[in-house]
């Protein structure tokens, strides 16, 4: 069956993706912050050791916290390593500065992360001219839901493949409902694919996923610019092909937005809201498809409905088999 062809060609895609290699740039002062419990923070600070001298640098948490536990340091071939514990009162950071006093004056850079109980997270690095990190407040919720769907939107609408499929669609004789169900279908398969991105366990190659979709789209359109039939079903059921075109489109980008700064909760809610974003675009592609077969119906009283679609075919299919050469 038809609905096979395009299961089978999707799911090679994701077969032939590939887990990117992450390299670390290793830095050798590092200043590493975490929040252990609600307002206590473990701080391991290392510094180099150059011709058996250690860098005079101290790092300055705000003046709210205060340390708990005595400092345990110890030397190795990467540096000299101290750790200990303080509290902060109140627990949160937001507005507060972490300086490193000494660095003014060398040429060593430091590595700052810092890592909240509630997810967040942040990383900078601390230079002699900027020897400080002031911690951002918490993003607005209003903001954070506005700026993923507008994300979403503007990241989806861009694809040019994406517009040809929902026209296709809507030329082969595809009704509005089945188009609207697509459009849900994609943003699910969008968002599935996004998490499990987030979680390391799915990459798609942007050259494959192109490859395949472009591929997806000739066929079709080519029979139509021939006015055969055979093809005609080729999209069909059209939501599960939206599904999995949301899968290869998601998986091949798998950060919504940047998660630094932002808690467990609002990178989830960021995910989902993206997520509506990306379907929000494929429902003006969809309404967009809608319109031109709308003017083929109208114009010279559907006369012209045959040789536009054959014209539309000859268009999408030349530009879909260029775009896979």
């Amino acid at each position: 069956m038809n609905r096979w062809r395009v299961t089978a060609l999707v799911s090679i895609a994701l077969l032939m993706t590939a887990g990117a290699v992450i390299a670390d740039v290793a830095f050798p002062a590092r200043l590493d912050v975490i929040e252990r419990e609600t307002g206590v923070f473990e701080i391991t600070f290392t510094l180099p050791i150059i011709q058996g001298r250690k860098l005079r640098a101290e790092p300055r948490m705000p003046p709210t916290c205060i340390e708990t536990t005595p400092r345990e340091s110890g030397a190795s071939a990467g540096g000299f390593t101290s750790t200990w514990t303080v509290q902060c009162e109140p627990p949160s950071l937001a507005g507060e500065a972490i300086l490193i006093d000494g660095l003014l004056g060398t040429q060593t850079d430091l590595a700052f992360t810092l890592t909240m109980l509630d997810g967040r997270s942040f990383s900078s690095i601390l230079r002699p001219s900027r020897p400080g990190f002031l911690v951002p407040q918490k993003p607005s919720k209003v903001g954070l839901a506005a700026e993923a769907i507008v994300s979403g939107l503007r990241r989806t609408v861009r694809h040019l493949s994406l517009w040809l499929v929902m026209a296709l669609a809507a030329l082969l004789g595809q009704r509005p409902r089945a188009l609207l169900r697509a459009t849900v279908a994609f943003a699910l398969g969008h968002l599935v694919a996004q998490w499990m991105g987030g979680q390391g366990w799915l990459e798609v190659s942007p050259t494959v996923r192109d490859l395949l979709v472009w591929a997806t789209i000739a066929v079709p359109a080519i029979r139509m610019a021939d006015g055969g039939t055979v093809w005609k079903h080729w999209l069909e059921p059209l939501w599960t092909t939206a599904l999995l075109l949301g899968l290869l489109f998601g998986g091949a980008q798998p950060e919504a937005l940047p998660t630094e700064g932002l808690s467990n909760t609002e990178q989830l809610l960021a995910l989902v809201l993206f997520s509506i974003g990306c379907g929000a675009s494929v429902l003006l592609m969809v309404a967009a498809a809608r319109e031109l077969t709308v003017i083929l119906e109208l114009v010279a009283e559907g006369r012209w409905r045959e040789k536009g679609r054959r014209g539309a075919g000859y268009l999408i299919g030349s530009l879909a088999v260029a775009m896979v050469v």
